[in-house]
């Protein structure tokens, strides 16, 4: 009996030491992709060249910043977020005839 529980616990103690020996923490993230990626998106929609220079659903001036783009009938349009987007989608032409394309 005193053999077996000698046995028992040899064999607790090599597992612990098995799970022991491993990573104990989570490996770290790194942030930095994330921030570059995101910049680098930035940037990117800085440089699109876009048909119209303002947002079609606002009128806020592209310059100030692109939060999302779409096209629509082979041309790019930009707008200040996702929301101006997404009203614009529901009824493109709606938008479109209210403003003068260069």
């Amino acid at each position: 009996m005193r053999k077996l529980l000698y046995i028992a616990g040899i064999i607790v103690m090599a597992a612990c030491q098995a799970c022991s020996s491993g990573e104990t923490s989570m490996p770290k993230a790194n942030a930095s992709p994330t921030i570059n990626s995101a910049t680098k998106v930035a940037e990117n929609l800085k440089n699109l060249k876009f048909d119209y220079p303002k947002d079609p659903k606002c009128g806020a001036a592209l310059s100030e910043g692109v939060g999302d783009t779409t096209e629509y009938k082979g041309k790019l349009y930009g707008f200040c977020s996702k929301e101006c987007k997404d009203e614009f989608l529901k009824s493109p032409e709606s938008f479109l005839s209210r403003i003068a394309i260069p």
